[in-house]
């Protein structure tokens, strides 16, 4: 099993077992789903996976909040790897972690632009595990990045729309990074990274009843 952390947190481990994203159709050429609530900024930490699945269960339809080092350091516990003496986890463990704790009932992965699409403009946000390359450190003047220049390692992000030609990122690096903690980058560019070990992951929510 390959590992590509380096900065940023997320290592890719593939597993045939996994369910498959159900191909959706869908008359929409945009959506933006909810996605005020934040976590801040995972700064120097390697919790891009914790923050992705933070982001993730606040914008889902029944908005609900866990701490995204939490979640992490859960993975960490539940990942492909022996021990916690490293950086990084996987996409699947962040899933697992709200599995586990009631907020999940299921997911499914894909690795096709076309799929993934239609998933977000009809079932809602989803968390992408990708490489990442030093072009996408910092988005242009329209808040765009393309995948260019020296492979910087793997992270994991939240898609929270799409509009024709791109898709929406939730960054986990604060608000005073690229629109709003956001960036675009093409759908074409997104292939292109599912094409390099990338995973694209939709979970379907549960709310968890806390008692009063």
């Amino acid at each position: 099993m390959g590992r590509v952390t380096r900065l940023y947190g997320r290592d890719f481990a593939p597993d045939p077992r996994d369910y498959a994203m159900t191909p959706v159709a869908s008359t929409r050429r945009r959506r933006k789903w909810r996605d005020n609530q934040w976590s801040g900024d995972q700064a120097q930490t390697p919790h891009c996976v914790g923050f992705a699945w933070a982001h993730w269960l606040a914008s889902s339809p029944v908005s609900q909040f866990l701490d995204p080092h939490g979640i992490y350091e859960l993975a960490q516990f539940l990942d492909e790897w022996e021990g916690e003496d490293y950086d990084g986890t996987s996409v699947r463990a962040g899933a697992k972690v709200l599995a586990r704790l009631g907020h999940v009932a299921e997911y499914r992965f894909t690795v096709d632009e076309a799929v993934l699409r239609g998933n977000v403009l009809e079932v809602g946000p989803v968390v992408i595990g990708v490489n990442w390359y030093a072009g996408m450190d910092e988005p242009d003047r329209d808040g765009l990045v393309k995948p260019t220049g020296r492979l910087r390692g793997g992270h994991a992000l939240l898609i929270v729309g799409y509009e024709p030609g791109f898709y929406w990122l939730k960054q986990s690096w604060g608000l005073a990074w690229g629109k709003s903690g956001h960036c675009l980058i093409a759908d074409e560019d997104v292939q292109t990274l599912l094409d390099e070990d990338g995973e694209a992951c939709l979970a379907v929510e549960k709310q968890v009843r806390v008692p009063r």
